[in-house]
């Protein structure tokens, strides 16, 4: 009985989690306060260094439609704001590609 518990447990937090996001920056420079936003929920990454890749998870309220990414680079702000269908669920992955010119591309799928 305790086993059957504790395995529910960790059914339910492992659903929790969100949706995993990925940010590659292929730029040439350091991205700093990267924030990723989606239905009133955020999440944010310090830093990305050059060609390196940051992780974290978003839980949008509901069924998101849109996701936005804002990231500080040479001394200017950059935002974007991507048509994307995702929801509260760790079987999506937003992948997010920042290129050398600070555009961004992003895609969401299901593990």
């Amino acid at each position: 009985m305790l086993l059957r518990f504790i395995l529910g447990l960790a059914i339910l937090s492992s659903a929790c989690g969100g949706a995993g996001v990925e940010v590659r920056n292929q730029s040439a420079v350091r991205l700093e306060d990267v924030v990723i936003s989606a239905e009133g929920k955020s999440a944010r990454i310090a830093s990305i260094d050059s060609k390196a890749v940051g992780k974290t998870s978003i839980c949008p309220a509901g069924e998101a439609g849109s996701i936005d990414l804002s990231f500080r680079a040479e001394g200017r702000v950059h935002t974007s704001e991507h048509a994307l269908y995702f929801e509260c669920d760790a079987l999506y992955v937003i992948k997010m590609e920042v290129s050398p010119a600070f555009q961004v591309r992003a895609t969401a799928t299901l593990r």
